[in-house]
């Protein structure tokens, strides 16, 4: 790696996947790559020591994303991230430990030009993701499997797959959130505590997505009517056991005058008795029902 590193001063892109050198080999080629604007590096086995340290070098100048995956002690990656000054594009997954204090460094030195975070099956608090809502260029957001999270910034889109958020986290994206446009909500259980939050306060929301959730049913959908969330357009129903005919019925009687788009799947208990209601809507809209 230090021979590619000295003599490869145009790499722009490296992509490392289940590869056997360390810390050194990597920090051979940060130090010498000055046009590095892309890392990629996956299950990277050289780094057994819990001591190892990566970055920033000159590549930290450079750097517009860094995407590291499977890596146990990924935390040697920190002081690569919190030196990127200029980086865009962040993705951690599958690596362990807690990532509260790289992420709050990074923020306290203002690496605030992010504009994509991924964040998968990581360990994190409330202080990561207060330190996140300091950067204010931040437009997607996607966390996926994680612990212990409540609140985030505004943004554009937020997903949220699994983890362990409820309403109390969904209710602080709600206040904190009011330009969101796209939420879309997987594995998670709110109640109409936080969804009506979500209905009133983010009346910029264009679409919303409410998929294998076991506590989303006809209050939940009833609520989201009721707030008369003027911005929806698009609304996806899927694996919601909860959600019968009585919820559809509400949502197309009586809220969301701007929808135009639904697409309810795998909910059994929306029965034939809602064709009527859906019917009327369709006559006027662009909509379909799968």
């Amino acid at each position: 790696m230090a021979a590619v590193a000295v003599n490869c001063k145009g790499l722009k892109k490296l992509y490392c996947d289940s590869c056997e050198f360390g810390a050194k080999g990597m920090n051979a080629v940060l130090d010498h790559s000055s046009s590095l604007q892309e890392l990629y590096v996956v299950n990277l086995g050289g780094l057994t020591e819990d001591s190892s340290v990566i970055g920033p070098g000159v590549a930290a100048y450079s750097l517009k994303k860094i995407c590291i995956k499977g890596i146990h002690n990924g935390q040697c990656f920190g002081p690569l991230i919190i030196g990127s000054k200029n980086l865009k594009t962040l993705e951690i997954s599958l690596c362990y430990g807690d990532w509260d204090q790289i992420l709050e460094a990074m923020a306290e030195e203002r690496v605030t030009g992010l504009v994509e975070v991924h964040l998968k099956t990581i360990r994190f608090t409330d202080v990561a993701l207060a330190a996140l809502s300091n950067c204010s260029n931040l437009k997607i957001l996607h966390l996926i499997n994680i612990y212990y999270c409540k609140n985030v910034k505004l943004i554009g889109q937020l997903y949220i797959n699994g983890g362990k958020i409820g309403d109390e986290g969904l209710t602080a994206i709600a206040k904190r959130c009011p330009n969101l446009e796209e939420l879309v909500l997987s594995g998670v259980n709110p109640t109409c505590l936080s969804l009506g939050v979500v209905a009133t306060n983010c009346q910029n929301l264009e679409r919303l997505a409410l998929c294998r959730s076991n506590t989303i049913g006809d209050a939940e959908i009833s609520c989201i009517a009721a707030a008369q969330c003027i911005g929806l357009k698009h609304l996806v129903i899927m694996d919601c056991p909860g959600v019968t005919h009585h919820g559809m019925e509400a949502l197309l009687t009586t809220g969301c005058p701007n929808l135009v788009k639904v697409n309810v799947w795998n909910c059994k208990r929306v029965t034939d008795e809602v064709w009527p209601f859906w019917s009327d809507f369709t006559a006027n809209s662009k909509s379909y029902f799968d």
